[in-house]
């Protein structure tokens, strides 16, 4: 009878530390560990959640979700890295974030055998394994689409993108270019920077209408950049300037929902949580996976445009 207790204490550990584990008598340690920067926002880290833990229960794979604070707590996080290193791992998945000493870390997983999936990550790395992504020029050529027909083909337009190091910026500008090209009565005014900061959002904004105040349409390169804007126009321009956000969290969508913004298009995160733990069950059973995985990117639009 004490060993039985003892057992069912062991079992509720793993819930009480707040980690997503799945603990067996044949296996008491994780098959595969999934690593996700606390940089996420959290509800992008809550649906990441939710499709790893969907595809561990369909997939039948023990998963540990272990977030990381790099920012403030760099050696805790790869100490939890380096201990999820061993011979009983028989996959990694690391979420997007970039770290230079991250790199020591895959290389002597790779050294081990351990096959390693990179959620989205912000660039590719020296170490091989499988890149789960999605086309981010496309997802911009469709949100450019998507501005313009909400600006009934016509007018000035800004993009607010991120900042000129984000390994994204690019493809958001070359996509939104492109798609404007198909509307000659739509003139792009200018590029504009704001580091995905809210009082940062609002100064541009006010400068730009200041400067440009026939602006029509706006498409905003991030979730924070898009609220802020959304939030400035209701108080000062209501009804009169467009706006498209690029990726999405519940705020968007609650935007979206109550006719502030007129849509978004990015990746869904249980998606790619799902297809992360997906990809680590084809390798752990053998089977050959592409390197490069690209998934379908998602568009969210209001039903009722203002």
């Amino acid at each position: 009878m004490r060993k039985l207790a003892l057992f069912a204490a062991l079992l509720l550990l793993p819930i009480m530390a707040g980690c997503s584990v799945e603990v067996t008598v044949d296996n008491p340690r994780p098959e595969v560990y999934a690593f996700i920067s606390s940089e996420t926002s959290t509800w992008q880290v809550g649906e990441i959640i939710s499709g790893l833990e969907k595809a561990a229960d369909d997939f039948r794979l023990s998963i540990e979700t272990i977030q990381m604070d790099l920012s403030n707590h760099p050696d805790d996080a790869f100490k939890k890295i380096n201990k999820a290193i061993r011979k009983s791992t028989k996959a990694l998945i690391i979420s997007s974030f970039e770290n230079d000493e991250l790199a020591k870390y895959l290389e002597k997983a790779h050294k081990k055998g351990i096959p390693i999936i990179y959620m989205d990550p912000v660039k590719k790395f020296d170490i091989s394994g499988t890149y789960i992504t999605y086309n981010k020029k496309e997802a911009a050529v469709k949100a450019g689409q998507l501005l313009a027909e909400a600006m009934e083909k016509e007018g000035e337009a800004v993009l607010l993108n991120t900042s000129w190091d984000d390994p994204k910026a690019a493809d958001l500008e070359n996509g939104f270019k492109e798609a404007l090209q198909q509307y000659p009565a739509i003139k792009l005014i200018n590029l504009y920077c704001c580091n995905g900061q809210r009082d940062n959002t609002r100064k541009t904004l006010q400068d730009i209408l200041a400067a440009h105040p026939n602006i029509k349409g706006i498409l905003a390169a991030c979730p924070e950049t898009a609220a802020a804007a959304a939030e400035y126009v209701n108080n000062e321009r209501k009804g009169e300037i467009q706006i498209v956000a690029f990726d999405y969290t519940d705020e968007i969508v609650q935007l979206i929902n109550h006719g502030q913004l007129c849509g978004t298009v990015g990746l869904n995160y249980s998606d790619l949580g799902y297809e992360a733990v997906r990809t680590a069950a084809d390798v752990i059973s053998g089977h050959n996976v592409d390197s490069d995985i690209v998934l379908d990117f998602e568009t969210l639009v209001r039903k009722d445009p203002a």
